[in-house]
C-alpha cells in the first residue's frame, strides 16, 4: 500500500491543527531524547499508544510512552544511539530483540518508561510517512493520524485498546475517514489472515450514542 501525504484541512483529523492539552513537560524530555536517537540514525519515527491517544483528547494515566522508529538493520547501532541519547535499554539480549522487534527502555531524565518498535516496509513505513506534527510543550512530535491509530488499536484488540477505539469516535468521530479506516483493516485480515477486524470495528462503532 502506497503513502500518501497527509491533508491539512482543518476539517481533518490529520490537520494537526487542534493539539489537546499536553501530556507534560516529562514526557516531552522523554520524546526529545527519542528524537535525538532518530536524528542520530537518521530515520523516521513516531508516536503512537496511549501518549498518541490524549493528544487526539482522551485522556490517559500511564506511565510509559510508545514510539517506533523504522529500522531494518543491525540493532547494535540503535542501542548505542538510544544510550547516547540518554535512553537505557532494559534489555540487552539481542535476540529477544531481532525477534520481538521491541527495545524495552527507560529515560532517568524524565521518569518514564520508554518502548520502541523497530518499523519495517509496509504499514509501520506508510504510518510514518503520513505522521502529522503536534506540540508536546515546546516540542514538535510527529504523531501517527487518527486513522491509523483506529487501526492499531482494533489490530491489538485488547480491552483497553477497543476502549480507546470507543471514545475516540466518540469525540472525533466527525472528522474521522470511515472508508479508509475499513479499508485498511480490509488489508490487513487479507494481509495477516486474521478475519474479525471489520466486525470488532463495526461492532464499537455501533456501540456509540448518536449525537
Amino acid at each position: 500500500m502506497a503513502p500518501r501525504k497527509p491533508r491539512t484541512s482543518k476539517r481533518t483529523s490529520s490537520s494537526g491543527v487542534v493539539s489537546p492539552p499536553s501530556p507534560g513537560p516529562r514526557v516531552s524530555l522523554a520524546l526529545e531524547a527519542v528524537a535525538r536517537a532518530a536524528k542520530r540514525l537518521k530515520v523516521p519515527w513516531y508516536l503512537f499508544g496511549a501518549q498518541a491517544v490524549a493528544l487526539y483528547g482522551v485522556p490517559r494515566t500511564t506511565a510509559d510512552v510508545d514510539v517506533t522508529l523504522l529500522w531494518t538493520s543491525e540493532v547494535g547501532a540503535v542501542l548505542e544511539a538510544l544510550r547516547r541519547s540518554g535512553i537505557e535499554t532494559l534489555v540487552e539480549d539481542m535476540a529477544f530483540i531481532e525477534r520481538a522487534r521491541v527495545i524495552p527502555a527507560h529515560h532517568p531524565a524524565s521518569g518514564w518508561r520508554v518502548d520502541i518498535v523497530l518499523g519495517g516496509a509496509g504499514l509501520e513505513q506508510q504510518i510514518a510517512a503520513e505522521a502529522v506534527e503536534m506540540r508536546v510543550e515546546k516540542l514538535k512530535v510527529p504523531v501517527l493520524r487518527l486513522e491509523h491509530l483506529l487501526v492499531l488499536k482494533v489490530l491489538a484488540q485488547r480491552p483497553q485498546d477497543l476502549a480507546d477505539v470507543a471514545r475516540l469516535l466518540e469525540i472525533r468521530g466527525d472528522v474521522v475517514r470511515f472508508d479508509e479506516v475499513m479499508e485498511l483493516l480490509s488489508a490487513l485480515e487479507a494481509g495477516l489472515g486474521e478475519s474479525g477486524l471489520l466486525d470488532t470495528f463495526e461492532r464499537v462503532r455501533t456501540s456509540i450514542p448518536r449525537r
